[in-house]
């Protein structure tokens, strides 16, 4: 009996570890995190069902008829919005499919090269980075405020220290997410951590937008096949696969957003031929950033932590509405239009960021400068600063452990 006991005991931490280790691998496959390709063409993966079939033709479908909706309304940022929602319907139906990395990648490559396009003379304009001081605290206020709430809550929660670091710093989702796997934080958090902030913070910045916008004036029927140069759009697409691979080779995804942008001012600087990006390409690509943040919302996601989920929503909605009060500390300082303000210090992802900047009528190339800002101070000090939490919370822990004399 007491072998059969103890036998019983290794299957059920054997199959719980083999559990634990395939959410993990799907949560990395997810985000990009390792170099294991998705299955099956770009991130599509392999259809092996009828009803997937028939939901990712409802989700496009969907997807369509809210975007048209939201332009009908003139509501600002509509191609973003619309696969936004449309995800989050899906994904708390059942759809259980998501873009895949290298999908994902080569869509934020996409969305760079139409920034780029636009934003590359105004990025190399004196006047801009003559306005260092307001592009410095946009970018850097927002991260302190992470790390600080990211130890408050491994005070006064039982959550460790590396969990709630990783979790609640504004940067790169899946650049936290790796860093959480290699500190040994507990990955399933984390990811749930950084999809309540793309989320949570998207909604934000897309109501504000409404709020402060607005109906977008009416204007012309947009063109989705206007002339362009054969030359712009190849340049295009050799940037694109060129940031797409060295996002997903140097694990770092935000760079399939930045390297166009820098590809941009280069060919500004030379004065060579610009990127040229198809409007309607632009727009697929939309919509797999949109489709992206709302499909992360699984139903076994949100069931498996519903204990927590509360707990983490509100701490989100902590960082989201301590950020936007900076922003409004920043809009009254600088005497700067609320909507860059709250842009600038958003602490969703570049992408949708970028999306609702270019929807509505904010400083487009100061958001830009001050994630950028952020997203370097990221590489450069979150893992130094992370782990320092992290060891003054072991040193609180083995303190309240300590018996007392």
């Amino acid at each position: 009996m007491p072998l059969r006991c103890v036998s019983q005991d290794v299957r059920a931490i054997t199959l719980a570890l083999v559990a634990k280790r395939q959410r993990r691998n799907q949560t990395e496959l997810d985000l990009g995190l390792t170099n294991r390709p998705a299955p099956g063409f770009i991130g599509f993966g392999t259809l092996v069902s009828f009803r997937r079939s028939i939901g990712l033709a409802g989700l496009i479908a969907l997807t369509v008829i809210l975007v048209l909706g939201l332009q009908a309304a003139r509501a600002p940022a509509a191609v973003l919005a619309g696969p936004l929602l449309a995800g989050l319907v899906f994904a708390l139906g059942g759809l259980a499919w998501r873009p895949g990395p290298s999908l994902l990648l080569l869509s934020q490559a996409v969305i760079g090269c139409a920034i780029g396009s636009v934003m590359a003379p105004a990025l190399a304009d004196a006047a801009l980075w003559s306005r260092g001081g307001a592009i410095m605290v946009a970018g850097l206020a927002p991260l302190l405020l992470g790390m600080l709430m990211s130890g408050f809550a491994a005070r006064m929660t039982r959550m460790s220290s590396a969990t709630a670091v990783w979790g609640l710093t504004p940067g790169g989702a899946s650049a936290m997410i790796g860093l959480a796997a290699a500190a040994g934080a507990d990955i399933q958090k984390v990811a749930l951590f950084q999809y309540l902030r793309l989320l949570l913070a998207a909604l934000t910045a897309l109501a504000v937008a409404q709020a402060l916008v607005g109906p977008t004036p009416a204007s012309t029927p947009k063109d989705w096949t206007p002339a362009l140069e054969l030359c712009g759009v190849v340049i295009m697409a050799i940037a694109v696969g060129i940031s797409a691979w060295s996002a997903q080779v140097l694990r770092r995804p935000s760079l399939a957003i930045l390297l166009p942008i820098g590809f941009s001012g280069v060919l500004t600087a030379l004065q060579a031929p610009s990127l040229q990006t198809p409007p309607t390409l632009a727009a697929a690509a939309y919509a797999v950033v949109g489709w992206r943040i709302g499909l992360s919302f699984t139903r076994a996601t949100v069931l498996e932590n519903a204990r927590a989920l509360p707990m983490m929503t509100s701490l989100v909605l902590a960082l989201v509405a301590g950020c936007a009060l900076i922003g409004l500390g920043l809009g009254w300082a600088f005497d700067m239009d609320p909507l860059t303000a709250h842009l600038a210090t958003n602490p969703g992802g570049v992408d949708t960021v970028m999306i609702i900047a270019f929807g509505g009528e904010g400083d487009v190339p100061f958001v830009l400068a001050a994630h950028l800002l952020r997203f370097l101070a990221i590489l450069l000090l979150a893992r130094s600063v992370a782990q320092w939490i992290e060891a003054r919370g072991a040193v609180r822990a083995s303190a309240r452990r300590a018996p007392k004399a």
